[in-house]
């Protein structure tokens, strides 16, 4: 997909809005100016042009300092990100996530110990799962498809297609 679908998806929700609506989406509500800082920085990150790949690093600092926001050079993030509470989020360098995928404040994707990126040892999350406050994805594993991370759940062993999971470790408690 190209950057101007996931703008138009992720910020404007599919939306043909006017220009004032547009620069608040942008601009100002919280929600979609975090994601749109991601996808930005995600978009220029890799480009060979110097002024891009400089905005690209301005992206990621702004990203850092005005929503505690840090996401790894080598994450792949699918269409359909959402952010309700954009604060102190944390995606590591080689993390992929899947479509549609909501993740709450204080949420944390990374490897289990050190040296974890030499060995590409970093969560991957299928498509439409939904992070709670608080919940800690590390290691390297395989979180499905429509799963569910209860708040200040920590997730250290791969999760089941449509389970809802809860407390440390993370345990299956229902099926969605």
């Amino acid at each position: 997909m190209k950057y101007k679908e996931y703008i138009n998806r992720e910020v404007y929700h599919g939306q043909r809005l006017n220009f004032i609506k547009k620069y608040y989406y942008k601009y100002i509500c919280p929600q979609t100016n975090a994601v749109y800082l991601i996808r930005t920085f995600l978009y220029y990150k890799g480009s060979e042009n110097k002024i891009l790949s400089y905005l690209s690093k301005l992206y990621k600092y702004r990203l850092i300092k005005k929503y505690n926001i840090f996401i790894g050079d080598n994450t792949k993030i699918a269409i359909g990100l959402d952010l309700p509470h954009p604060s102190s989020i944390v995606i590591g360098d080689k993390v992929v996530i899947g479509e549609n995928c909501t993740i709450y404040h204080e949420v944390t994707f990374g490897g289990a110990r050190r040296g974890d990126y030499s060995k590409g040892n970093y969560p991957k999350v299928g498509d439409n799962c939904v992070f709670f406050a608080g919940s800690k994805i590390i290691g390297n594993i395989n979180i499905e498809d429509n799963v569910i991370v209860g708040a200040n759940c920590l997730i250290n062993r791969n999760c089941l297609n449509g389970l809802t999971y809860a407390g440390i470790p993370g345990k299956p408690i229902n099926k969605v």
